[in-house]
């Protein structure tokens, strides 16, 4: 599948595939069908190809974990946008860009701010665990 003046590896093509293979094994609800999972195939690595910066750190391993990852927690067919959400933040992606670096400190603080928020709403939710 050309993209601009490069052309998509046949690693990260198989990689895509045999995720996708193992999603279609589990019956989940909205799985394609069996006549249209190699064009659904052909849209994962088009869009996922563009959206990330794959190589040595982002690449089969990474792919294969996060197919895993999915394959562990979904009861619906995935969106490529739930697959991504299962790679690993790395330096200077976009993920990192938009979400920051969390820290234990950082996430401390969120669970301390949103408890005050509540506390202001005063809907009687329970506490946020510290």
């Amino acid at each position: 599948m050309p993209e601009a003046n490069n052309m998509i590896p046949d690693w990260f093509d198989i990689a895509i595939a045999d995720g996708l293979q193992k999603l279609m094994a589990l019956r989940l609800d909205n799985t394609p069908s069996a006549d249209t999972i190699l064009q659904t195939a052909d849209v994962w690595v088009d869009v996922l190809w563009k959206k990330h910066k794959w190589g040595d750190e982002l690449g089969g391993e990474a792919i294969n974990n996060a197919f895993l990852t999915l394959a562990q927690n979904c009861t619906r067919w995935p969106s490529p946008s739930e697959f991504s959400r299962c790679l690993p933040v790395l330096p200077g992606s976009t993920q990192e860009q938009l979400y920051g670096k969390t820290t234990p400190e950082w996430r401390a603080h969120q669970k301390k701010h949103m408890s005050q928020l509540l506390a202001k709403l005063d809907l009687n939710l329970p506490k946020i665990p510290s």
